[in-house]
């Protein structure tokens, strides 16, 4: 009696993660594109999974392309200058959901989770010339990059991917990501490890 006791006390956790996976919205597979639109921000947060595409341009726009029946469900809004971007309810998506931001200054980019911002053109920073990069979870951060100054900062299996150049870069990393600046320029570098984590 008590080893079936103790077995279902063990199968709990799986039932109730079993129920959560079923409360998630499944994607419709029919993607959309819709254009959002912004209050001004010069700083992005991305909370969830979602693959964020950044452009640097006169003007800030917002694109999202998703599922059709999953739209209502993701969530942008501009607080103290920031993107907040993050999902409402769990969804299932059918194929990754893409934002596409365009945006003319970012000061700072900050994952939480697994989402990733990527950036295949040269991003510059405001006048005073500090680009702030924090991800904390296994997300990605990869970018081309013109500043005089870049604080990253990697708390678990996250990674930052920069080329370009700067004059100096402060980097914090604990846990086990990595920091890939190798074809970074960059003059002067200050680095603190923790963990089993790799700066290149």
């Amino acid at each position: 009696m008590l080893q079936r006791t103790y077995l279902l006390i063990l199968l709990l956790p799986i039932f109730a993660s079993c129920d959560s996976i079923s409360d998630c919205e499944d994607g419709n597979t029919v993607v959309t594109t819709i254009n959002r639109t912004t209050e001004p921000f010069h700083s992005i947060n991305l909370n969830g999974s979602f693959e964020v595409i950044l452009k640097p341009g006169t003007d800030r726009s917002i694109l999202i392309e998703a599922d059709s029946n999953l739209h209502k469900h993701i969530e942008t809004a501009v607080k103290r200058d920031e993107l907040m971007i993050s999902s409402e309810n769990c969804i299932n998506p059918s194929s990754p959901v893409k934002i596409y931001i365009t945006s003319p200054e970012i000061r700072s980019l900050e994952v939480n989770g697994s989402g990733s911002i990527i950036s295949s053109q040269l991003l510059s920073t405001n006048d005073e010339g500090l680009l702030e990069l924090n991800i904390d979870g296994s997300g990605l951060i990869d970018l081309e990059v013109y500043t005089k100054m870049i604080k990253a900062d990697i708390d678990g299996s996250g990674q930052i991917k920069l080329h370009g150049n700067t004059d100096g870069q402060v980097i914090t990393l604990d846990g086990s990501g990595k920091y890939d600046a190798f074809n970074l320029k960059a003059k002067e570098t200050v680095a603190d490890l923790s963990g089993s984590g790799n700066i290149d």
